[in-house]
């Protein structure tokens, strides 16, 4: 087994004393790779020409003694040897850095202690060599190190920790780490729970009271017997990825949110352009025909006018009229319908009377119901009151009203009434008509399902007016739906936001 050479410069100006070393080297076959000075000018040679693991010098030398050398040595362990030893002389080399001081014997027996002191020597500068290594790491990285002992007091930290904690090593010193923790981290946390996953985040404080976020790591310190003597805490300020991560965060959400409105977007543009196809549908089914009739009467008094009897040209008029009327109506609900889908009616809910606007529709079509012999009864209660736009909800009543007088019978009856149901109020206009099939009633509401019927005196409709309640009631955040059957009349049901 071949053992480390250790480079020895043994300084002695005693040829007998060089002779001895020499000998006993050799004889007990230590491994020393050994060089001679016999003065302190051939010492300075050597100490400034050759690197040596531990020098063995004689104090009292012929020109001059070794403490004028300790000035040329720098982290070498050096043993100082001396004839005339005395308490003086002792304290003097260790001053001035020796690692031991031995006592020569004229027997030479202080050798036989050379090869310990020496090996000992090199073990304390190689320890000395790694701990200064050590510590220098420790103070050049860039993430915070701290130690604390078992008593949890923190005996050591690096320069990072100060500059990130904003402590001088002196002030964090002696301190239990406690300081360290937010009042938050310490409320769930004990020391062990702390330091139980390496790379566990946490909240720390600084000395001013400010919070920032740390990845924590952790080590145990173990003596020679084993046992836990220290904790060293490794602490990487991640404020920069939090704030990226939260950034990050915000942007997903912002990204997702804005791809939520453009899905909306893009489906109320399909919607959009849909109603659009329904719009000329309607346009081409419902005002084609009315003014073919127009144009084809007009045409038939402007040729024959002259062979026209008064009552035949009194009858065309009426025609003309009638037709004329209904494409007003007709007009005037495709532009209602027109600006609900461009957004473009204006919307003022508000807490409104509903038995007074339902009063005044009544009032409005009463000349119509008595040309049937129809009765409209109004059995709201008064006070009644819900939170809507008022336009709108007199607008749907007097749609719905109008097609109960269109399809009842003349000595037919429409009554309207509601019931309070806590947050809401439901109202319910019920005639005695005609009724619609089950049918007939999927079509109702749906602009892509035309559905128009005559009245019972021959009245045209559209079938818009419903489509139009369906969005006005939406709109004011209610409901309609209806109840029927054909020869049993039919219930038209609103239910409204109750006003506050």
């Amino acid at each position: 087994m071949e053992y480390e050479k250790y480079r020895v410069l043994l300084i002695e100006d005693s040829k007998i004393d060089q002779m001895a070393f020499i000998r006993y080297v050799e004889k007990d076959n230590l491994p020393y790779d050994y060089a001679i000075a016999a003065s302190t000018k051939e010492a300075t040679i050597s100490l400034k020409t050759k690197a040596f693991d531990v020098i063995v010098m004689d104090y009292e030398l012929r020109d001059g003694t070794s403490l004028q050398l300790f000035e040329l040595i720098e982290n070498t362990p050096v043993i100082v040897v001396t004839g005339s030893g005395n308490e003086e002389i002792a304290v003097n080399v260790m001053k001035s850095g020796a690692y031991d001081y031995i006592v020569k014997d004229p027997e030479y027996r202080y050798l036989k202690l050379l090869p310990v002191t020496v090996e000992n020597a090199i073990g304390h500068a190689r320890a000395k060599r790694d701990l200064r290594m050590l510590s220098r790491a420790l103070m050049s990285i860039s993430d915070s190190v701290y130690i604390v002992n078992m008593e949890d007091e923190i005996i050591f930290t690096n320069r990072a920790f100060c500059n990130t904690y904003g402590y001088q090593e002196d002030e964090i010193s002696g301190k239990h780490s406690h300081i360290l923790w937010t009042k938050e981290e310490l409320a769930i946390s004990q020391l062990d729970k702390m330091f139980s996953d390496n790379g566990s985040e946490f909240n720390h404080k600084r000395k001013d009271g400010s919070a920032f976020p740390v990845s924590l790591s952790k080590s145990t310190v173990i003596d020679a017997k084993g046992r836990e003597i220290a904790f060293v805490g490794v602490a990487h300020d991640i404020t920069e990825r939090v704030t990226t991560q939260k950034a990050l965060g915000e942007y997903a959400f912002e990204l997702e949110r804005l791809n939520t409105d453009l899905r909306k977007s893009e489906y109320h543009f399909q919607e959009l352009n849909e109603a659009k196809d329904k719009f000329f549908s309607i346009l081409s089914h419902d005002l084609k025909d009315p003014f073919n009739g127009l144009l084809g009467l007009s045409e038939l008094l402007f040729s024959r006018m002259d062979r026209l009897e008064p009552e035949d040209i009194k009858e065309s008029i009426k025609s003309i009229y009638e037709s004329s009327k209904h494409l007003y109506q007709l007009l005037e609900k495709l532009l209602q319908w027109g600006q609900i889908q461009m957004s473009g009616m204006p919307f003022e809910p508000e807490d409104i009377s509903l038995d007074a606007v339902t009063k005044d529709c009544i009032r409005l079509l009463k000349n119509r119901a008595e040309e049937k012999d129809i009765h409209i009864s109004c059995e709201i209660p008064n006070g009644t009151r819900v939170f809507a736009d008022q336009n709108m909800i007199h607008s749907i009543l007097q749609n719905l009203i109008t097609n109960g007088i269109k399809f009842t019978p003349k000595g037919g009856q429409i009554r309207v009434f509601s019931e309070d149901l806590d947050q809401w109020i439901e109202m319910f206009i019920k005639d005695t008509g005609v009724g619609i099939s089950r049918e007939d009633q999927e079509k109702l509401f749906q602009i892509d399902q035309y559905h128009s019927t005559t009245g019972t005196d021959h009245e045209k409709g559209s079938g818009l007016g419903l489509i139009l309640c369906k969005e006005l009631i939406e709109k004011n955040g209610g409901k309609i739906w209806i109840e029927s059957s054909s020869s049993e009349g039919s219930i038209f049901a609103l239910r409204l936001s109750k006003a506050s």
